[in-house]
């Protein structure tokens, strides 16, 4: 652990970390239910954004990198559409539904947890975590209306 993060943020990055290896499993497992080619592709894409963002956490806690300090605003396309169901013959834009939903329980999980510290590095540590959770929320509803809304010209 780099000198400068405080000793107390090891168990945060621990379960930060823990999170990302079980998306990525999550992700791992689905792709190999699915039928259809494109979205095991996309599922499988997923899974490495979640081995991705293990290693900017564990990039983190070694002093290499920073993490996101703006915060990402929007809206949720999960209010109008929802998530669908796991289901072998999910389509590509469903996988990316479900996948925006797995991202806005990390980003509440993170805030959630951040309530729980007083103000300090461990809370900003968290909400910066949520703020990773929500950019990647943000890509995954990106994809899913590229995908179930493609322009015809």
């Amino acid at each position: 652990m780099n000198a400068n993060t405080p000793t107390g943020m090891d168990a945060v990055l621990d379960r930060a970390i823990a999170n990302e290896e079980s998306a990525a499993a999550f992700y791992r497992q689905a792709a190999s239910r699915v039928t259809d080619a494109l979205t095991r592709e996309a599922l499988e894409g997923l899974m490495r954004d979640e081995v991705e963002h293990k290693r900017l956490i564990e990039e983190f806690r070694n002093g290499a990198r920073p993490l996101p300090e703006e915060r990402t605003s929007g809206g949720s396309l999960l209010e109008y559409f929802g998530a669908p169901d796991f289901t072998p013959d999910l389509s590509p834009a469903e996988a990316f539904l479900l996948a925006a939903r797995k991202e806005q329980l990390a980003v509440e999980f993170y805030e959630h947890w951040a309530d729980l510290y007083p103000a300090g590095p461990e809370r900003e540590l968290l909400l910066r975590l949520a703020e990773v959770e929500r950019r990647h929320k943000v890509k995954v509803e990106y994809l899913y209306v590229n995908t179930a809304f493609p322009e015809a010209w």
